[in-house]
């Protein structure tokens, strides 16, 4: 089964469970609105790491996946969609090469992120502390669960008309980890107002098995990610095979 994911840390993890799978693209740090914009032009918009690396006024020495290099480069004319994948292709051209059976969608990078606009207008995705700010750069604000909604309406759409045979599962982040507040409201608004049908498959807002010893709110205990793993097999099943769960003529 060849896969793609979108969003994060939870789509990619699932598909550890998922026997027999291959993951040919992950795409990371890339919020809706910016997914729209790619994802609509083909790709074509997507500037070259170098060129990224330069705007935003970014090193390419500094390591590590939440680096500002390494987030830009999940941004990238090359790196779209290449998360921890050092071969293959980026994901806009899989679109139009490749053959998906399943693509997993998540609202991580949604539910907080900030981007920054730069003074020519394009929007960016990068962690700077205060004083590395560039001159003219502006933290815009966060998006409504109505836009976001929207957003990722778009994008299954998009997807849909690019892959017409792939089964798209679309999951809701579980934010019970975080500490109650703007969050927890935010998720549970697009929980409500968020409508992707006919076009993918929903996972309601549920709660998660405690973190991992890590500390990190975003990730879980491997057994959260087989039940996400199960419930989107039984998904799947019922996309591929739809004969067999039809009730009686």
């Amino acid at each position: 089964m060849l896969i793609a994911t979108i969003g994060s840390c939870l789509s990619r993890n699932i598909t550890d469970c998922l026997i027999g799978s291959r993951v040919l693209n992950s795409v990371y740090h890339n919020r809706s609105d910016r997914l729209v914009d790619i994802l609509s032009t083909g790709g074509t918009k997507l500037k070259p790491l170098d060129e990224l690396c330069e705007r935003m006024a970014v090193g390419r020495t500094e390591t590590g996946e939440f680096s500002p290099p390494n987030l830009l480069r999940n941004q990238s004319a090359e790196g779209f969609g290449r998360h921890r994948l050092p071969d293959g292709i980026p994901f806009h051209r899989s679109l139009v090469e490749k053959r998906f059976d399943l693509i997993l969608i998540d609202n991580f990078m949604d539910l907080g992120a900030r981007l920054y606009r730069l003074p020519g207008g394009e929007r960016y995705f990068c962690r700077y502390t205060r004083s590395q700010v560039p001159a003219g750069f502006r933290l815009g604000r966060r998006l409504t669960p109505q836009e976001s909604a929207s957003n990722f309406r778009e994008v299954v759409t998009l997807l849909r008309a690019a892959q017409p045979s792939a089964h798209i599962v679309f999951i809701h982040f579980p934010i019970n980890n975080y500490p109650a507040g703007r969050k927890a409201e935010w998720a549970r608004q697009l929980d409500e107002v968020l409508d992707l049908s006919p076009y993918a498959d929903v996972l309601a807002l549920k709660e998660a098995r405690p973190r991992y010893p890590d500390g990190e709110p975003q990730h879980f205990h491997f057994t959260e990610y087989m039940r996400y793993a199960a419930r989107i097999l039984a998904l799947h099943g019922r996309h591929r095979f739809p004969r067999l769960f039809r009730g009686p003529a």
